[in-house]
């Protein structure tokens, strides 16, 4: 299989997760990245401040470089504003590296994934546990979907996983990727 690098796009609580676990099983020597997960990595983290100045972005643009360079494969997470061109620097590392550029959309109807929305908020809720969540607002939730429903557009491959299992997606991703 050719080296690739994934970038997925996809709406909160779509269902990614249990995709991603089986797509990394399934293809070792393949480097998984968050956006989510890296920025909860910084002690101070406020949109404001990393996000919206790129400066979140040029960490894994740095981070990324250096897994290419090992001779990994990558699956990046993020919520990058495709309109805005902000996988641009992710697809030329890709490209000069000689490895499959895939935007991969993965959804779920919006009220099943409202409502996973809210089963996860009552979760965090009762827990005794501290957990970062970059939103908990059915407002600000409603505003990632609509974001990402605009640019799906951009995506090479869009995958409702409440309509096909995680293997036939799979599948379907090594074909895209191996085009």
């Amino acid at each position: 299989m050719k080296r690739f690098f994934i970038l997925i796009n996809r709406p909160q609580c779509a269902g990614s997760g249990r995709f991603e676990k089986m797509f990394l099983e399934k293809h070792p020597e393949t480097f998984f990245v968050s956006k989510d997960k890296i920025k909860w990595l910084i002690s101070d983290y406020k949109k404001e401040k990393y996000s919206d100045t790129g400066t979140l972005n040029r960490m894994l643009l740095a981070l990324t470089k250096q897994i290419v360079k090992e001779g990994l494969s990558i699956i990046l997470e993020t919520t990058f504003d495709l309109n805005k061109n902000e996988h641009k620097d992710f697809k030329e590392l890709a490209e000069k590296n000689k490895m499959r550029f895939v935007i991969l959309n993965l959804e779920a109807p919006v009220g099943l994934s409202l409502t996973r929305f809210r089963n996860k908020m009552a979760k965090i809720k009762e827990s005794s546990t501290i957990t970062k969540v970059s939103n908990r607002s059915e407002k600000r939730f409603f505003e990632i979907f609509n974001s990402y429903d605009n640019q799906k557009k951009f995506g090479d491959l869009t995958l409702d996983l409440t309509k096909i299992d995680e293997l036939t997606a799979i599948s379907k991703v090594e074909k895209l990727i191996n085009s």
